[in-house]
């Protein structure tokens, strides 16, 4: 532990000058006739350097640019120069701005299905490294005076699983309640035009998308903070009528429901709020 923050530092280090790394790439591939390999949106990450923003910087046009996370960038380079011992080839990586988590780390099948006792959200939320096993199991120890057996470590893990998404959503509830107040009283008119939107067309709290995973669906629920709202595309009338017409008379035509005034409407609301949800965040902190 006494070395995690330096190998940190040596990691955030690499991962500041990987737009130094990929601009002399570039170079390179200029000299050579070949064309520029960067990425579309290296803009952001010259600026997460210089910010010395190791997580990089998110974009706010993710269909047109991509902003990598840096350090994520770094952890895969530094590992190719060792790749005789570490292995990173099932490594996830972490979006822009978040930290990188233990996604992609090849665990014990049997210690995994042992430790949750069968439950796959609990098996994936161990795999993702959202519960940090030795935190329980030093808490476990202390309260029972001794050694665990692997069926008591196993309890232990799950009481400290239920009772953190417990903890998480009861705080999480009054930061979202804080956020509304905090955007109601700057922007009254716009509160009530969203929330009206999402009683009129958002699913109901608890429906996700299919390709949601159950861990998806778990911290959704744990974090009511972020929101986490679908439009029910059933209640877009513009888009259903679109549709409808698409496909009378045999004809094939591709219809979006992100063409609908509400779909749109209830976009450009969300970005509004978000850029007030920083300066909350901030303030809450």
């Amino acid at each position: 532990m006494e070395l995690a923050p330096v190998l940190f530092s040596i990691v955030a280090g690499h991962a500041l000058r990987v737009p130094v790394q990929d601009d002399e790439v570039a170079r390179l591939a200029f000299e050579n006739g070949l064309s520029d390999p960067r990425l579309q949106g290296g803009h952001l990450e010259d600026q997460a350097s210089k910010l010395k923003k190791c997580f990089g910087i998110e974009t706010s046009h993710p269909g047109t640019e991509t902003s990598r996370n840096l350090f994520s960038e770094a952890i895969i380079r530094l590992s190719a120069q060792i790749s005789d011992h570490v292995d990173t080839k099932w490594f996830v990586g972490a979006a822009a701005e978040e930290a990188p988590n233990a996604a992609g780390f090849i665990s014990d099948i049997e210690l995994v299905e042992a430790l949750s006792g069968g439950q796959p959200q609990l098996a994936e939320a161990i795999a993702k490294g959202r519960i940090r096993l030795s935190s329980v199991l030093h808490q476990a120890k202390e309260a029972k005076g001794g050694g665990l057996s692997i069926e008591e470590f196993a309890k232990a893990i799950r009481e400290a699983h239920e009772q953190g998404m417990e903890d998480q959503r009861k705080a999480g509830l009054k930061k979202l309640k804080a956020w509304r107040a905090f955007y109601a009283e700057r922007h009254p008119e716009l509160a009530a035009e969203y929330d009206d939107l999402v009683a009129k067309h958002c699913h109901e709290e608890g429906w996700y998308p299919e390709r949601y995973t159950d861990d998806d669906r778990v911290q959704s629920w744990v974090n009511p903070f972020q929101e986490d709202l679908h439009l029910n595309e059933d209640t877009l009338s513009e888009y259903q009528s679109r549709k409808a017409a698409a496909s009378e008379g045999g004809k094939i035509a591709l219809v979006l429901p992100f063409e609908d005034p509400i779909y749109r409407r209830f976009e450009e609301l969300q970005r509004h709020r978000s850029k007030l949800k920083k300066q909350f965040e901030a303030e809450w902190a």
